[in-house]
């Protein structure tokens, strides 16, 4: 990764947001718009956690999945690395972000940012321990961070909404196109049907099994919160 780092501008927009959701939103925008990101607030009640965003068009991504690492950034072909220890994931990642320059208004600095997240698993990658692994799996990231060009930050609080734009020196504007996607009264829907048989990755006795070890967890007292659930497919 080269040692310049890249220049970022970005520009706001502010709106009223009391006629408007999260969800709303992105059913207008993910069809123009692949690889969205859609992270709602449910907490409407105070200004601290009020915060819902959308992100939309990736300008640089992060990502470790089948112990391969991708590192894409603007205007450059991608960097895939196989060969690295568990120290240099951090490092790598610190890298990435690193890399970038981010000019813009107070707001924006506020907001602005790589969304994305650290899977379960990826503790492998940061600690010395080796987990168990189960067939089934989904073909997800352990590891996936993106720089996205449009932010949309909803606070629930005040129904506040504002745009933000990300994007190149010498890019044009986006904003008013994004502008008139949420604004509009229109979004598709379409009908929903499974293709193929469902299952799971655990069958009846083995979620009772986990059900059995987090009570005993809870009873010694060493977690402080337990969640279980199967991964459901389908087989086309």
């Amino acid at each position: 990764m080269e040692t310049n780092k890249i220049k970022i501008k970005s520009r706001i927009k502010k709106m009223l947001a009391d006629t408007i959701t999260p969800v709303s939103i992105y059913l207008k925008i993910r069809d123009k718009f692949g690889q969205s990101l859609l992270l709602e607030s449910s907490d409407y009640h105070g200004s601290e956690n009020s915060l819902s965003f959308i992100c939309m068009q990736t300008l640089a991504s992060f990502i470790l999945k089948d112990k391969k690492l991708i590192i894409s950034l603007p205007d450059r072909e991608p960097v895939v690395k196989v060969e690295f220890g568990k120290d240099t994931v951090v490092d790598e990642l610190n890298r990435f972000i690193s890399s970038f320059n981010i000019e813009g208004e107070d707001p924006a600095r506020k907001y602005n940012g790589f969304f994305g997240y650290m899977g379960y698993d990826s503790v492998r990658f940061f600690e010395k321990i080796k987990l168990e692994t189960k067939g089934n799996k989904p073909g997800i990231p352990d590891i996936h961070y993106c720089l996205f060009r449009y932010l949309i930050i909803i606070n629930h609080f005040n129904d506040e909404m504002i745009l933000l734009e990300n994007y190149l020196p010498g890019e044009a504007s986006g904003m008013e196109r994004i502008e008139t996607m949420v604004l509009s009264r229109n979004f598709p829907s379409y009908p929903f049907e499974t293709v193929g048989q469902e299952y799971s990755n655990l069958n009846d006795e083995e979620y009772k099994d986990l059900v059995r070890k987090g009570k005993h967890h809870c009873q010694m007292g060493d977690v402080f919160q337990i969640v279980f659930f199967p991964s459901v497919f389908a087989s086309l």
